[in-house]
C-alpha cells in the first residue's frame, strides 16, 4: 500500500467497476462532495491527443485509417480493432500504459503536495486490478450491477455498437464478480440515484473511521 510505502501522505482510494456499472457516477457523486478524484480515463485520452508521442506510436503500428481528418485519434475505429483482438489490444496497452501509469503518479505527487496530511484522494480507473494500479490504493471500491444492468446502460450510451461490439467491449474486462473480489468495498449500482450515493457515503465514513482519515 501507499501509505506504508511512504510514497505518498495521502490515503488513495482505487474505484474500479465493470464496463456501464456506474464507477463515473460514482466519482462524479465524489467531486461533488470536494473530494479531490483522478480520473484514469481522462489521463488516456490526454496521452493520445495530436503531438503526443503515444499517438504517433499508434500510428505506426495500427495505421493511418485510425486517425480523423485532423490528425486525431480515430477511437471507435480503433476501438473496433483493439476490443475485436487481444494482441492488438496488448500492442495498445503497451503504447499507453507506462505514460498513463507515470501522470497518474505525478497527479497523485501533486496532490500530496497540496493537500493535508492523509487526505481521501480517490483514483477512478476501469483496470485498476488489471493493470496492477490497485497496488497503489490504500483501499478499492468496487462498483457493481448486474450483467444485464451493463448491457441495457451500454445500449444507451453507444447506440452505434453493435451487439457483437458490447460483448466484445464488456469481456475484455475482468468480470464484475472478479472485480468485486478484489476490493475492499462494493457498491451496487442496480438502483437508483439516491440508493448509490447513500452506499457510497457509507463507505467513505467506514473508510475515515477504519483507517482514521
Amino acid at each position: 500500500m501507499v501509505a506504508q510505502e511512504g510514497k505518498f501522505a495521502i490515503f488513495i482510494v482505487g474505484i474500479t467497476g465493470g464496463i456501464a456499472c456506474g464507477k463515473s457516477t460514482v466519482a462524479t457523486l465524489l467531486r461533488e462532495r470536494g473530494f479531490s478524484v483522478i480520473d484514469a480515463d481522462q489521463i488516456a485520452r490526454d496521452v493520445v491527443k495530436p503531438g503526443e508521442a503515444a499517438l504517433r506510436a499508434i500510428q505506426e503500428c495500427f495505421g493511418d485509417h485510425v486517425l480523423d481528418e485532423t490528425g486525431a485519434l480515430n477511437r471507435q475505429r480503433l476501438g473496433s480493432i483493439v476490443f475485436s483482438d487481444p494482441i492488438a489490444r496488448k500492442k495498445l496497452e503497451t503504447i499507453t500504459h507506462p505514460e498513463i501509469f507515470r501522470r497518474t503518479r505525478a497527479q497523485l505527487e501533486a496532490l500530496r503536495m497540496s493537500l493535508p496530511t492523509d487526505a481521501l484522494v480517490f483514483y477512478e480507473n476501469a483496470l485498476l486490478v488489471e493493470t496492477g494500479m490497485s497496488t497503489i490504493c490504500d483501499a478499492v471500491i468496487a462498483v457493481t450491477a448486474t450483467p444485464a444492468v451493463q448491457e441495457q446502460r451500454l445500449r444507451d450510451r453507444n447506440p452505434d455498437l453493435s451487439e457483437q461490439e458490447r460483448i466484445q467491449r464488456m469481456a475484455s474486462q475482468l468480470s464484475t464478480d472478479d472485480k468485486a473480489k478484489h476490493a475492499d468495498f462494493n457498491v451496487t449500482n442496480n438502483g437508483t440515484h439516491e440508493e448509490l450515493y447513500d452506499q457510497v457515503m457509507n463507505v467513505v465514513s467506514t473508510i475515515k473511521e477504519r483507517d482514521h482519515v
